[in-house]
């Protein structure tokens, strides 16, 4: 197997980025374990792939994981993580899912609620809040279609004249601003309201000074929900394929015509209890660290046998009957990658 290219290295308990998505979480990180000095504890950002290899080539030390945005319908996100040392929770319901994923097939648990990791706590910029920005969050194919973004679009724009006294900006995503689909480039054959601007302003900026956030189903609403701002995730794409489930219950779901921004919606706090939790909590870090000061390494064997998948559709009994043959895929490839 070829080797994964590291892409970044930290020096504070060998701190390893092997993906562009993982290096803001990464950074989060290195300041809140800046003060924890063990050698052999290795902390991962990457894929399911990437971690395991990372695991197999380096059997003496203690693995730590992470996600680097929110995890949902995702079982092999959570099953790809079981040889990690330990496993950072993004919120109370992925840490119960990681609890009886660890149970169905008899390892030890190796969960640890933390928080939504990508969250980077920014200053307030005084020149950027007095501008009220409403803000929206591309995503990279979702919604996917040409059509279905061009549409998108047109709903933002039709936003921005309908309130001309406030000022509203796009954030691309930088990695995907020169696409053909891209917000941006799809933005051209169309004239701009006055009043909107695409930005390449950091997002930890853009979320501690915005007025309001908008996008279909971008982890930016976590981390705007955590820095107490407004948060409206859009439902005119429909629920297939846009992560739109993951809010159900929240209170933030609204199509584009009933926004009122005199009105905005208020986040659920039940729902914010299961899936919210704050990464800069201090009695929490100090617990990680007690944690990390104690940490022993165990080497743990997958087994794969009938029984396991029995319990594993009986718990996705659900997301089974939705995507069978994917989540089946799915499944099969992790369960691979873990080996023996």
């Amino acid at each position: 197997m070829e080797r994964s290219k590291l892409i970044k290295w930290y020096f504070v308990m060998n701190i390893y980025c092997y993906q562009e998505n993982y290096k803001k979480p990464m950074n989060v990180l290195q300041n809140t374990l800046k003060d924890v000095y063990r050698k052999d504890i290795h902390i991962i950002g990457g894929g399911n792939k990437i971690l395991n290899e990372h695991i197999n080539n380096n059997l003496d030390k203690i693995i730590l994981s992470f996600y680097p945005g929110i995890v949902f319908e995702q079982p092999e996100a959570l099953i790809g993580r079981l040889k990690a040392d330990l496993v950072f929770a993004n919120s109370i319901n992925d840490y119960n899912e990681l609890k009886q994923i660890c149970s169905i097939f008899k390892v030890r648990f190796n969960g640890f609620l933390l928080g939504a990791v990508w969250y980077e706590k920014a200053k307030q910029i005084k020149e950027i809040e007095e501008k009220k920005y409403i803000v929206f969050f591309e995503q990279i194919d979702i919604p996917k279609t040409k059509d279905n973004r061009v549409k998108l679009l047109k709903e933002i724009f039709k936003m921005a004249n309908k309130n001309q006294n406030r000022n509203f900006l796009i954030k691309s995503r930088e990695e995907y601003r020169d696409h053909k689909l891209s917000l941006y480039n799809l933005s051209k054959e169309f004239a701009l309201p006055k009043n909107i601007h695409f930005t390449d302003i950091k997002t930890c900026d853009l979320i501690q000074n915005l007025d309001l956030g908008i996008s279909i189903s971008s982890s930016t609403s976590i981390e705007a929900l955590l820095a107490n701002k407004k948060y409206i995730i859009i439902s005119d794409f429909g629920y297939k394929n846009t992560f739109l489930n993951f809010y159900k219950g929240s209170g933030l779901i609204q199509k584009f015509k009933d926004i009122d921004l005199y009105h905005l919606p208020s986040v659920n706090p039940k729902w914010a209890k299961q899936n919210i939790f704050n990464p800069y909590d201090d009695n929490n870090i100090n617990k990680l660290k007690t944690k990390l000061n104690e940490i022993q390494k165990e080497n743990i064997v997958i087994d794969k046998n009938i029984l396991i998948w029995i319990k594993l559709f009986l718990y996705y009994y659900k997301l089974f009957l939705k995507k069978p043959f994917s989540t089946f895929k799915k499944i099969r490839k992790i369960l691979q990658i873990l080996g023996d």
